[in-house]
């Protein structure tokens, strides 16, 4: 009981994500076990990992001294603990397992790695809202790309001398560390230099989406790069985007947040400190919009004469296509949402089978191989309109006019490349760029997807941007601000308009929002009210249809996946972000 614990004992955190503990162990006085090493501790009838998450343990109810299990032996050192402190308030603040992120903060297994004195002490059991760490927010401008800008701003002091960076991918990382190598700023990778941060002999480091759990101490500043890009808003277990984590660990830390992107997301910019650098105008490619309906026929003749035209600039200009998809096409896509329509049953991509013999058009899932009707899921609509924008597609159409070879995916060497966002994400120096929906990549909808269309088309100017290249967007619904952002060439005017949208409804621009309709709507939603969320609503529209808010749409989601819904649209609909009430 109280009173019994040894001096020499520790809390372990035990890397089994159902039941983490922590548990206490018998710590054996010689061994150099310190605060958030990783240890091997039994656990039952067998040997765990775990992390030391108090080293003497707290003084709380335990079994007897005598009773206690010892630690077996250190594994390696772990991060310091303002990172451990971090991981356990970002699993309370997310009401999710710490094992994932100890995990991603693990130090990797290096041979002839520098040993390092382990850290005692007892770390604070508090819960850090992110929500309430004010962001800077530096506002890049839409031709340049943001490890750009970051090279920039860290050659200038503007985030101080010890900085930890999160990107949203490993190329965009990349693509920093070299930004900062041009500038004459020794960066350090998280996790693989994980060492040199820990030792303090860089005093940078470049990470992924969980890049904020750098074991560097005592950071001036944590950045977040894009963090409206798909990658950093993971919505698994646990729930927490790269912005959340990055929060908490400025909040433990008591270091600045900055956030570095030309398309910060819109709840994010109305909160924070907006700062937008001074610098030289950059050159500004041309920008052409095209419908979809108007460019079925036409997309050879787009590429074609935008090679024709970077060819009077470079002898071997490179073309780059993105699209949606990237299989031979087919794709179902709700006309009222444009969201891509997936299985009710195992979430899997619907292949548009054509009606034959008095059969309508159904959908067949490539996944679990059931027929599907042809009813969005998200918000029930049956209007639906088959997407054949795909690689293969458009490939199969641009081989017989372009005389280049053509690249399926990503490949820095072929002369024209289609491929999905990944190309993108991963090409070299381009001359023309063509974006067919930017809206649907990731398959996002709602008023998500006009922010996400804004960010990939940020991306596609600023690449071809120092070619003084061009850039063709395939737009099937244009939204009403993408002339003013193009001719103003500021991603601000399209922020506010997506907000005045959501004022316009009478909706909080900043809450979370979501319609929930159908005939077994009812109880579900009298499930979701019993949810104690601080915030939530529930208001009722008609007598099948509920609108329901959240002061974030984190938190909605939250409340939204606490109760199981049956997966078909036409018992339960929900729509987020809705477009009208």
């Amino acid at each position: 009981m109280e009173g019994d614990l040894p001096a020499d004992s520790a809390d372990v955190i035990v890397d089994v994500v159902g039941r983490p503990g922590p548990f206490t162990y018998a710590v054996d006085p010689e061994a150099e076990v310190g605060l958030g090493d990783e240890v091997v501790v039994p656990f039952g009838a067998r040997r765990v990992s775990g992390w030391v998450v108090a080293r003497p343990a707290r003084a709380r109810e335990h079994p007897s001294a005598t009773s206690l299990r010892s630690v077996l032996r250190r594994v390696r050192p772990g991060p310091p603990p303002e990172v451990i402190e971090a991981v356990l308030a970002a699993a309370m603040w997310a009401v999710a397992s710490p094992v994932t992120l100890l995990r991603a903060a693990r130090r990797p297994k290096v041979r002839g790695a520098p040993v390092l004195e382990p850290a005692r002490g007892q770390l604070a059991e508090r819960l850090v809202d992110p929500s309430e760490v004010t962001p800077e927010v530096f506002l890049v401008p839409l031709a340049v790309s943001a490890p750009e800008e970051v090279g920039r701003l860290m050659a200038a002091g503007a985030f101080g001398e010890r900085v930890v960076i999160a990107a949203p991918t490993g190329a965009i990382a990349a693509h920093t560390a070299d930004a900062l190598a041009r500038v004459g700023v020794r960066a350090a990778r998280f996790p693989d230099d994980w060492d040199q941060l820990a030792c303090g002999r860089t005093t940078v480091s470049i990470g992924g989406r969980r890049g904020a759990l750098a074991p560097l101490a005592t950071p001036d500043a944590v950045v977040v790069l894009d963090p409206i890009h798909p990658n950093a808003r993971d919505e698994s277990s646990p729930y927490l985007e790269a912005l959340d984590l990055a929060g908490v660990r400025a909040s433990v830390s008591r270091s600045r947040l900055v956030v570095v992107s030309a398309v910060p997301p819109a709840d994010i910019l109305a909160r924070a400190r907006v700062r937008v650098p001074t610098r030289a105008p950059r050159p500004w490619p041309v920008v052409r919009t095209f419908g979809a309906a108007d460019l079925d026929r036409g997309i050879e003749g787009v590429v074609a004469d935008g090679l024709a035209v970077a060819r009077r600039r470079r002898a071997d200009p490179r073309a780059l296509v993105v699209v949606p998809a990237r299989g031979p096409g087919h794709a179902p896509v709700c006309r009222a949402c444009g969201a891509t329509l997936t299985c009710a049953a195992c979430g899997g991509r619907l292949v548009v089978l054509p009606a034959r013999r008095g059969v309508p058009e159904r959908g067949w899932c490539r996944t679990c191989e059931a027929l599907r009707p042809l009813r969005c899921g998200v918000c029930g609509s049956p209007a639906v309109r088959v997407s054949r924008w795909s690689v293969e597609h458009v490939a199969a159409r641009l081989e017989p006019v372009v005389r280049q070879p053509i690249a399926k995916g990503p490949d820095p060497r072929a002369g024209v490349v289609v491929g999905t966002i990944e190309a993108l994400e991963s090409a070299g120096s381009v001359d023309l760029v063509v974006l067919v929906e930017p809206e649907r990549l990731f398959g996002s909808h709602g008023r998500l997807a006009e922010e996400l269309g804004l960010y990939w088309i940020h991306r596609a100017v600023a690449l071809v941007a120092s070619n003084r290249g061009e850039v063709d967007l395939v737009v099937e619904h244009a939204p009403a601000w993408l002339p003013e952002v193009l001719a103003e060439r500021d991603a601000r005017r399209a922020l506010r308009a997506i907000r005045d949208e959501r004022a316009a409804l009478g909706l909080d621009p900043d809450h979370g929002t979501a319609v929930v309709s159908g005939p077994e709507a009812a109880a579900f939603v009298h499930a979701l009210s019993e949810v104690s969320v601080p915030g939530f609503e529930v208001a009722e529209l008609a007598p099948d249809r509920w609108l329901l808010t959240a002061p974030t749409r984190r938190e909605l989601r939250v409340v939204l996946g606490s109760v199981p819904r049956t997966l078909d649209a036409r018992a339960v609909r929900v729509e987020l972000d809705p477009r009208e009430l």
